[in-house]
């Protein structure tokens, strides 16, 4: 009778001990089965559909424009510098708030040299940014409230205010651009503008002088970058919309589509510094 109770005991045991070993995934574990399960529920990062508010910013799928310049500030004019590239904002004293107002600009590339003469009383030179091929800079200016964006070209001198560009072809409300951004081959340059209260994305093609509009519809409160991706064939756009809210919107001009993707963190927007032209500051 004890070989019975003490082999009755023993099974009860082990058939205890096998049930807690099949059971180990406690609250805070994941099964491999429930980890298969989440990486099938992970959509691509061009897929808007998986239901997600924040958007999985990819780094790696935009072209960053690569400079190393070097800046310098003194009393008379503002230089700067990339390799062999160097250009002057020379400045001019006059009456009034703005005590120094930029008279003209000197543009230097090996033995080429240009002048372009400012017309508006422009307080300083926001930001700066080279074509990836060297032969175009994009130089914002900035008066009163607003800004200017001129093309210079670095082979002949010839120059385009992007504004007076968009103004003649029947846009209204110009009052700034407030960003832009180089494609890949140095063809075209993405850009948005408005004014305090609105931002809309257009392209602009240096080979046709002629502009490519995101759908009338896609507007915005203000634009912060212009993503470019490798292939140049599509722009993703960080804009507000509604106040205080980033958003990730892909534009397909050849298709004239906007996609919205989600939104953006303070933390991802702030890991696009390096994505945009360098600003100056006065």
């Amino acid at each position: 009778m004890r070989r019975f109770w003490s082999g009755f005991i023993l099974l009860i045991m082990i058939v205890v001990i096998a049930g807690c070993s099949t059971n180990t995934a406690g609250p805070g574990n994941t099964s491999q089965e429930n980890g298969s399960l989440a990486d099938q529920n992970q959509q691509p990062f061009n897929d808007p559909s998986n239901g997600s508010k924040t958007s999985p910013l990819s780094l790696s799928r935009y072209f960053k424009n690569q400079s190393s310049e070097t800046i310098e500030h003194n009393p008379d004019q503002l230089v700067w510098k990339n390799g062999d590239i160097r250009i002057t904002g020379v400045k001019m004293k006059q009456k009034g708030p703005e005590s120094q107002i930029l008279s003209s600009l000197k543009i230097q590339k090996a033995d080429k040299s240009f002048s372009v003469q400012l017309d508006q009383k422009f307080s300083a030179i926001d930001s700066i940014s080279l074509s990836p091929n060297r032969n175009v800079v994009a130089i914002s200016l900035s008066s009163g409230g607003g800004s200017t964006l001129l093309l210079i070209s670095l082979n002949n001198g010839e120059s385009v205010d992007l504004n007076d560009q968009l103004e003649s072809s029947g846009k209204q409300g110009v009052e700034s651009v407030q960003t832009y951004n180089w494609s890949p081959d140095s063809e075209t340059l993405a850009f948005a503008y408005g004014d305090p209260s609105t931002s809309s994305i257009g392209l602009y093609s240096l080979k046709n002088k002629s502009f490519t509009f995101a759908p009338a519809d896609a507007a915005y409160i203000s634009t912060a970058y212009l993503l470019w991706n490798m292939k140049g064939d599509a722009i993703d756009i960080v804009s507000e919309r509604p106040a205080d809210r980033y958003k990730l919107y892909r534009f397909d001009f050849q298709k004239q589509t906007i996609q919205e993707l989600g939104d953006l963190t303070r933390e991802k927007l702030a890991s696009l510094k390096d994505f945009g032209p360098h600003y100056i500051g006065k």
